[in-house]
């Protein structure tokens, strides 16, 4: 606004109190120039200003006023005019300089990040591909097309997978495997998706257990490869046992139970997961990849089946899933779809803003600890803000107070809002779970429940599901 001018009679002219000033008295705005007085009052309020930077006499702070509210000219007492000295208004740089360094600031600390909606690669150990015969043969099989990709993938580095032979292994000497297997940090195992003959599926299952005597205590993920429907007769009376007749030994469920009980003598320090990875019947070519942490119906292609188990072991998931060939559709990247396995995932909902999601289930996770009793859960719990969300770990009653949040290792949830192609959602996945902790299914549904009934009362949304 331009500067102005008036001048005044030779006497005080006092209205409405400065709310800005740091001495609460009424403001003395207008002030004869000829009377003496220290001149240091330059910064009138006039009326008809939006806003002025005024400073006080005593304190010399400056503050941004707003004039609303303030008498205009016209409603003045009538003056005498006499020369007085000009004002000048500055109008809010102060103010939009300010707004715009904490803008910039906001933006620099990236306190809020919301997901991307797909699962991140993760550092590929040296990997040991056990199959059935040469991995050069003529044939293909999908350990055969496993070990391709992932050569192709380390590109001559000491990485490189190490193939084994199933069918040979019992013709190798321990120290020879042993020296084999020593930088391998994971083994995959990949019998054939078409076998049907019971006594070489029983071959099989004899070198692996001769091979995992000789796997390095540094070794910590196996992810076999098996059928679905594997292990559907499992539990329950067995009639054959009774009789002394093995009807499992001859089946891909006695390669994963091999796995598995060589698993469980692992100590606890060096723990061993286990990853079962399901395909169906073998279909002759490739078609839309469908992704479940349930079992599935449907035909598998080899290079699909090789395709997952590449992926799988790219993005590091932590649970078991099937795969299948579904036709028609779109194909989409594995990132997407393995993204579910990471964790897992145990809840799913669509959001109206990642941002706003994110900001809520940190301010609710920061007040509901103190209640958590209320609503069913019988474990204590911690909670830390993350940058897409929060996580929320167990502490069972006993843990020793010297034990940090990040080294609790009984599992817990983290809550993870995120921006997609396809729209905003918040997601659940399991963390902090230890090869020997129990799931705690029901503190987890107990938890999600407490929180769908909060958002729903915060945000009016519906619907939702705990996989």
């Amino acid at each position: 606004m331009a500067a102005m001018a008036l001048t005044v009679s030779p006497r005080w002219t006092s209205i409405a109190p400065w709310p800005g000033c740091c001495h609460a008295r009424p403001a003395r705005l207008l002030r004869r120039s000829s009377s003496g007085a220290s001149k240091t009052w330059r910064r009138a309020i006039l009326a008809g200003a939006a806003s002025a930077v005024v400073t006080c006499r005593r304190c010399k702070g400056s503050t941004l006023e707003d004039m609303e509210g303030f008498p205009e000219i016209g409603e003045m007492e009538p003056i005498e005019i006499e020369e007085f000295e000009e004002v000048e208004f500055e109008m809010g740089e102060k103010r939009q300089k300010a707004e715009m360094a904490a803008t910039e600031l906001l933006e620099k600390t990236n306190i809020i990040r919301p997901g991307t909606g797909v699962a991140e690669k993760t550092p590929l150990p040296c990997v040991a591909v056990c199959g059935m015969g040469r991995e050069d043969d003529d044939k293909d099989s999908v350990a055969a097309m496993l070990h391709r990709q992932l050569r192709i993938y380390k590109g001559g580095s000491p990485e490189e997978p190490v193939w084994f032979d199933l069918d040979t292994v019992a013709s190798r000497s321990f120290e020879e495997l042993d020296q084999s297997l020593a930088l391998c940090r994971t083994m995959v195992v990949c019998p054939p998706l078409n076998l049907g003959d019971r006594r070489k599926i029983k071959a099989l299952r004899d070198g692996l257990k001769l091979l995992l005597e000789s796997v390095p205590m540094a070794m910590n993920r196996i992810i076999v490869l098996s059928t679905i429907g594997a292990q559907a007769g499992t539990g329950g009376f067995n009639v054959g046992s009774f009789f002394g007749v093995d009807f499992k030994s001859g089946s891909y469920a006695s390669l994963e139970d091999e796995v598995t009980a060589y698993a469980r003598k692992r100590p606890p320090s060096q723990p061993l997961k286990v990853l079962v990875v399901r395909a169906g019947d073998l279909a002759e070519r490739p078609g839309v990849v469908e992704v479940s942490l349930t079992e599935v119906q449907g035909r598998t292609s080899l290079q699909t089946a090789a395709d997952a188990l590449f992926n799988a072991l790219l993005f590091g998931v932590d649970a078991g899933f099937s795969v299948v060939d579904t036709p028609g559709g779109s194909r989409a990247p594995w990132d997407r779809l393995l993204l579910p396995c990471v964790g897992p995932e145990v809840w799913r909902q669509a959001v109206p803003d990642a941002t706003q999601a994110a900001l809520f289930v940190q301010q609710w996770a920061s007040t509901f600890i103190d209640g958590s009793f209320r609503f069913g859960m019988k474990t204590p719990m911690e909670q830390k803000p993350t940058a897409a969300g929060c996580e929320l770990r167990f502490r069972p009653v006993g843990t020793p107070t010297a034990k940090m949040m990040d080294e609790l290792d009984e599992g817990g949830l983290e809550f993870i809002a995120e921006k997609t192609d396809e729209g905003c959602r918040l997601r659940a996945r399991r963390i902090a779970y230890s090869a020997k902790a129990v799931i705690k299914a029901n503190s987890e549904r107990a938890l999600l429940q407490q929180f769908q009934r909060d958002w729903d009362e915060a945000m009016g949304n519906a619907g939702w599901r705990i996989f």
